[in-house]
């Protein structure tokens, strides 16, 4: 009898040690959880990968936006910059013309020559400017140099209507002034077009 006890005590045992891996199997489980976690952090590393890629390109980007140029170009456009500036307030003084008083035919034709000379030298600067320009800076810079085209014609319109006006016996001051204003808001808006290059130049090393 005693034997016989034994003997099923120890098959009770076995038997046991046999099903407690199958009713809590947390080995495998847990590894499986730390498969996930592992996939989880792959996602994230390649999601902060292509974050990093994301940067990189608008780093590329900022780096097509800029045109290496020589230190007298930069100083070439400082100083069509300056031209620019010089005809915007000669432009102000002329269409503040007869305000407060009596149109002056004589000081406005005056103001108009001192004007035209700005304007010529301003645009044979900018000319001096765009013929020193290689292939690539003239190709960097093609839409800012086509919207300067397009400013130059309409300056040399409104300079045209007013030496028109200015050319009668009894020029219409107001006629004249509007014109004056005209041009001031072109050389304005040629300064901006200067400004917006000189934030993109990088002096050559």
């Amino acid at each position: 009898m005693e034997v016989f006890m034994r003997t099923r005590t120890v098959f009770m045992i076995a038997l046991l040690c046999t099903a407690l891996p199958l009713a809590f199997p947390q080995g495998r489980g847990g590894q499986g959880g730390g498969g996930q976690s592992s996939g989880q952090g792959q996602g994230q590393g390649q999601q902060g990968r292509s974050g990093g890629s994301d940067g990189g390109y608008g780093n590329t980007d900022r780096e097509r936006d800029r045109v290496h140029v020589s230190q007298q170009q930069r100083d070439q456009v400082k100083s069509c910059d300056r031209s620019a500036d010089a005809v915007r307030d000669q432009a102000r003084k002329m269409g503040n013309l007869g305000q407060g008083g009596g149109f002056n035919a004589g000081k406005a034709r005056q103001g108009r020559d001192q004007l035209q000379e700005q304007v010529r030298a301003m645009q044979k600067e900018h000319q001096r400017l765009m013929q020193g320009l290689n292939p690539g800076q003239q190709q960097a810079l093609e839409s800012h140099v086509r919207n300067m085209n397009r400013l130059q014609e309409r300056l040399n319109t409104h300079m045209q209507n007013m030496n028109g006006e200015l050319g009668k016996d009894a020029p219409d001051g107001k006629r004249v002034a509007e014109q004056a204003r005209e041009v001031e808001r072109v050389s304005q808006e040629w300064r901006e077009q200067y400004r917006a290059i000189q934030s993109r130049l990088v002096i050559q090393p």
